[in-house]
């Protein structure tokens, strides 16, 4: 749904700046991140987005910056037709601080300066968002251009990636995870989904180029590769199960509270939240009075994982 809403809206914002600025023909295409450009949103994602256009080669200094003024337009409409609440509910939440740059840099950039950025100036976590990163709409050529460059940066660069990730698991403990007691946040806390995430593109970083099958941006399609090319063995099955129950406990805590994974639960909020939506039944076939019990084991099993790899 996200992603029709996307190239609808861009349809529509090219034609009102075509008829307030100026018409132009240029490849353009919308590259989408995390959950969206991995096929895992849940009902309070936002969407990541990052804009690129390309112009001929030969294009003068006036004619890129023709070309950049009226993206930029295209851009900022998108973002206001897609953010506006409508009669039906509000809209989406749109993030571009994953660009080039970040806040700082440009709404939209050309390829050239894409390729630059990445060549030249990118953090290694900024490349392990490019994991999930894919393009769609609007210009076949452009993707196909843009996936190549995508493949060459993630899994030709030189970097210990064991380091690096758990630097920034550590730091995320640190900063966000928030957890006290026996509260704990499924997401951001030890043993939490993004444990999961992280060592899987871990994997994915550090073998790609040796088992291009493991290449997924899904997690869990991703893991099950993983396991197949014999990287995990019963590890694989303890993340999965991990990630697919962390999954359903994520679209529970926004259907039935409105609030996100990352949040601080007790195991009477998980028992609470089984109650409710039945989550004891299959595949998950645990009484609501053992879902605490369940759940600090699968935790806790998760956490021995990340240990043992990224030690």
């Amino acid at each position: 749904m996200a992603e029709l809403c996307l190239k609808q809206a861009l349809s529509w914002a090219k034609e009102e700046v075509n008829r307030i600025l100026f018409p132009l023909d240029l490849p353009f295409i919308i590259v989408v991140l995390g959950r969206l450009g991995s096929w895992e949103m849940a009902y309070e994602s936002d969407l990541d987005l990052i804009f690129i256009y390309d112009y001929p080669q030969d294009a003068d200094l006036s004619f890129r910056q023709k070309a950049h003024v009226y993206f930029v337009k295209v851009a900022q409409r998108l973002i206001s037709i897609l953010t506006l609440p409508h009669a039906v509910g509000p809209g989406y939440k749109i993030d571009t601080r994953l660009r080039p740059s970040g806040r700082f840099g440009p709404l939209v950039v050309s390829l050239e300066a894409f390729r630059y950025y990445y060549q030249r100036e990118a953090r290694p976590w900024e490349y392990q968002t490019l994991i999930k990163a894919r393009g769609i709409a609007q210009d076949s050529m452009l993707l196909k251009k843009w996936e190549a460059l995508r493949q060459s940066i993630l899994y030709e660069k030189k970097i210990d990636w064991k380091r690096e990730i758990r630097e920034m698991r550590e730091r995320i403990l640190r900063e966000r995870a928030r957890e006290k007691g026996k509260n704990f946040n499924p997401k951001l806390g030890k043993g939490g989904l993004i444990e999961i995430e992280f060592l899987t593109q871990y994997l994915q970083l550090t073998y790609g180029r040796q088992y291009p099958t493991i290449c997924h941006r899904h997690t869990l399609t991703a893991l099950k590769a993983i396991k197949e090319a014999g990287l995990l063995k019963e590890e694989a099955d303890v993340l999965i199960d991990g990630y697919n129950f962390l999954k359903a406990l994520e679209h529970r805590l926004n259907l039935l509270y409105s609030r996100p994974l990352d949040t601080l639960l007790s195991k009477d909020d998980l028992k609470e939240i089984w109650q409710h939506w039945g989550l004891g039944k299959p595949p998950f076939k645990i009484p609501a009075e053992q879902i605490g019990s369940y759940c600090q084991e699968l935790r806790l099993n998760i956490r021995n994982i990340w240990e043992g790899l990224m030690d």
